[in-house]
């Protein structure tokens, strides 16, 4: 990459979706996950809690790993985008997986959430920690790599946007979400849907 490479304002976009599309699925998870498989799903609480600590604690070893193996990767598509291409589309469908009820019974659904939550983190490490080390491969010149992060700071906050208050309004509207709430939540999703 030459020093003073300006990169196209496309490529800055194209780049920039991937931190959308990262930011849409976590903050989705992290704001509603918990929520939607204890309410919707029927999960007790502890259950719930053991699905998220054990994928969470999965992911911090992977993520590690992920690191290693991305900067030791040599393929014809470069270090970084080989791992985007190979787990974009399961990246995508583990995540619908996520908001699935199986007809399974408590144990049944404990471990399907389980298993699709941490192949849902692996994956997620496999995407993730190439893209966010891709930047700085993308030009050398300092106001470029200025640029290009805003272009992804700015398509971060439109995902985290999105997925906060636009899970509740699918959910509320789309779906009868509302309807299935515990009265101490219709009260508070009242409020939200002003």
């Amino acid at each position: 990459m030459k020093e003073g490479f300006v990169v196209p304002t496309r490529e800055k976009i194209a780049y920039a979706l991937g931190d959308l599309a990262n930011n849409l699925s976590m903050t989705a998870i992290g704001f509603y996950f918990l929520f939607f498989i204890v309410n919707v799903a029927g999960l007790s609480p502890v259950m719930a809690g053991v699905i998220y600590w054990v994928s969470r604690t999965i992911a911090a070893m992977t993520d590690l790993l992920m690191g290693i193996l991305s900067d030791r990767t040599s393929s014809r598509f470069g270090r970084r985008r080989i791992y985007l291409l190979v787990g974009a589309v399961p990246l995508g469908i583990l995540f619908l997986l996520l908001w699935v009820v199986p007809g399974f019974g408590q144990t049944g659904q404990f471990i399907y959430y389980l298993a699709i939550m941490i192949l849902f983190n692996i994956t997620f490490s496999f995407v993730t920690i190439p893209y966010n080390s891709l930047m700085p491969e993308l030009s050398q010149n300092y106001d470029e790599r200025t640029s290009i992060s805003g272009f992804r700071m700015a398509f971060s906050f439109l995902g985290n946007l999105v997925a906060a208050a636009g899970v509740a309004v699918i959910v509320d509207n789309i779906f009868p979400g509302r309807q299935a709430y515990p009265p101490a939540i219709r009260s508070w999703a009242s409020f939200l849907a002003w």
